[in-house]
C-alpha cells in the first residue's frame, strides 16, 4: 500500500551518478524548449550498490521476458545534446515516450 510520500511520476530519460557508497538515478523527461531537446528532472532515487545489483538483476529478467511475449525492444538513436539541465559528468540513459 503507496504511504503518504508515495510519488507517481513518468520518466523517459535518467541520469546516473556513482560513488562508492551509493547509485543515484535521476529520472526526468525529454522535452523540446526552443528548439533543444531539454530533460526536466523529475525524482532522484539514491540506493545502495547491493540494492541496485539487485535491481539490474530484476529488470533485465523483466526486459528478457518483455521481449520473449511480445517482441524486442529497439532503442531510438539519443538526440545529439540531452540537456542544459544534465549534470556534467552523469551519462543520460534515453527511451522514447
Amino acid at each position: 500500500m503507496p504511504g503518504e510520500k508515495f510519488v507517481r511520476t513518468y520518466a523517459n530519460a535518467a541520469n546516473m551518478e556513482v560513488t562508492p557508497w551509493d547509485f543515484k538515478i535521476v529520472f526526468g523527461e525529454l522535452k523540446k524548449s526552443e528548439g533543444k531537446v531539454v530533460i526536466e528532472q523529475s525524482v532522484e532515487v539514491t540506493m545502495s550498490p547491493q540494492h541496485a545489483k539487485a535491481l539490474a538483476e530484476i529488470l533485465s529478467s523483466n526486459v528478457r521476458e518483455y521481449e520473449k511475449n511480445i517482441g524486442e525492444i529497439k532503442l531510438p538513436r539519443p538526440p545529439e545534446r540531452a540537456s542544459e539541465n544534465q549534470q556534467s559528468g552523469m551519462p543520460t540513459l534515453i527511451g522514447k515516450a
